[in-house]
């Protein structure tokens, strides 16, 4: 077989913007699939010696070791030993993406402060797969620094360890915040200087968001005699703020990050065709939001952005995107119709599920894989228009992607010449009216 890759990335993260654990032992941390394997069965252990300062440099006793094993089901057993992490550790998230033939697993530290002067290492347990034998080259970094590169030869048998060369560890640094013009900003000057995020501005007594009207993000700011690049929608930057109603993103910006319009009252929202990466459950209940308009470009929407968002009455979905999250939409109770364009090859788990006005969606020649729930809970489907020859893969026997109801009733709309696959498709087979579509 091809030669791939894995790639496991360790990515501090400063913004407080992902799934909160504790740091006790075996803690159980998030997961995020992509592509076409899992992450699971995280975990991570406490501090397994006293605290020392990050100036000390290396501590000799406990040496970084990377253990593997083949398990069950061929999926692969990573074990990360001695990991060294920042003292005031709260929990690590972890998201995974597969691009063509290379597996990306990015690491977050999360911290209770955002100052760290003090390091310990750790235990992290991870599962990858399943995997097909062969040849696998995993290479291992650290804040986008690579540490190793191992090759494997994938087996029923597979099973060793590499010990990753010392390093000094990074520090957590205290980023700097600033307001300007009634808009809160943060720059990491350690990391990129010249560039800010906005960030969350909160009522202390309420803790929620302070921002409200209409906001303008300029594309740069000023800010005692430096100019900034505004790049990034921080995490929770919005979040919350109930008198919010729409919102002006500069090109500048290329990620929306988690949470970032999250239980807002926005309106409405222009994306501008600079972002790239929209962050999971960035417009999640969002309750007045009415209507978006997507780039183009975007290359990576998170899991539940606009789920609950009960108002959104339409989605036009740019062409290009490879994948559509997981509870993408999920309980938009207002969605009427969806025309998903050419590029995605996956419709993840319950992407639609809960749309109860959903009349009518169409499945481009693209899609290949459905999973379950996809379309659950949507009892007003008729049409159903699926343009591939030949029927998507569902992916278990046992995952329902249609209400029963909706397969009795409504429409299956195929391409001319394909009934009869379908009529003998595994699942596909239970629509009760398979129609052919004119060429």
């Amino acid at each position: 077989m091809k030669r791939q890759a894995f790639i496991i990335c360790g990515i501090t993260a400063l913004i407080l913007g992902a799934i909160f654990i504790a740091c006790s032992s075996n803690a159980n941390m998030s997961n995020n699939m992509r592509g076409n394997y899992e992450l699971r069965g995280t975990d991570i252990t406490s501090c397994k010696t006293e605290t020392r300062s990050a100036d000390e440099g290396e501590d000799k006793t406990y040496v970084h070791v990377l253990e593997y094993e083949a398990t069950d089901g061929g999926n692969l057993h990573l074990k990360d030993v001695n990991l060294v992490v920042s003292c005031s550790l709260q929990a690590m998230d972890v998201k995974t993406k597969l691009e063509g033939n290379v597996i990306t697993i990015d690491e977050y530290e999360i911290t209770d402060d955002v100052v760290s002067t003090c390091v310990c290492p750790v235990d992290f347990d991870m599962t990858v797969g399943p995997l097909e034998d062969g040849d696998y080259t995993l290479v291992y970094c650290i804040a986008g620094q690579e540490l190793a590169r191992i090759p494997l030869h994938y087996n029923s048998q597979l099973k060793g360890s590499y010990t990753i060369p010392a390093t000094e560890p990074d520090v957590v640094k205290e980023p700097v915040y600033m307001e300007v013009d009634g808009i809160r900003y943060g720059n990491d000057p350690y990391v990129s200087p010249q560039t800010v995020w906005v960030a969350e501005k909160l009522d202390y007594n309420t803790w929620t968001g302070t921002y409200k009207g209409g906001i303008v993000i300029p594309s740069q700011i000023t800010y005692e005699g430096s100019t900034y690049i505004v790049t990034t929608i921080g995490a929770y930057s919005f979040y919350s703020c109930q008198e919010l109603q729409s919102v002006s993103i500069p090109n500048s910006v290329t990620l929306i990050s988690d949470e970032a319009f999250g239980a807002s009252g926005i309106k409405s929202i222009d994306i501008p065709e600079s972002v790239t990466t929209i962050g999971q459950r960035a417009f999640h209940a969002c309750k007045n939001l009415e209507r978006i308009s997507l780039p183009q470009k975007i290359e990576d929407i998170g899991n539940s952005a606009f789920s609950e968002c009960s108002s959104l009455t339409s989605v036009q979905l740019p062409e290009g995107l490879f994948q559509l999250s997981n509870e993408l939409f999920s309980y938009c109770s207002n969605l009427k119709s969806i025309i998903i364009p050419e590029g995605p090859a996956t419709i993840w788990f319950s992407v639609f599920r809960g749309c109860i006005n959903l009349e009518s969606v169409t499945l481009p020649a693209s899609v290949q894989k459905m999973f379950g729930g996809a379309f659950l809970d949507c009892p007003s489907l008729t049409k159903i228009y699926s343009l591939n020859p030949e029927a998507p893969e569902i992916s278990s026997k046992s995952d329902e992607v249609f209400d029963e109801s909706v397969m009795q009733n409504a429409t299956l709309y195929v391409p001319k010449g394909s009934k009869e696959s379908y009529s003998k498709a595994d699942y596909w087979n239970r629509f009760v009216h398979i129609e052919e579509l004119e060429e």
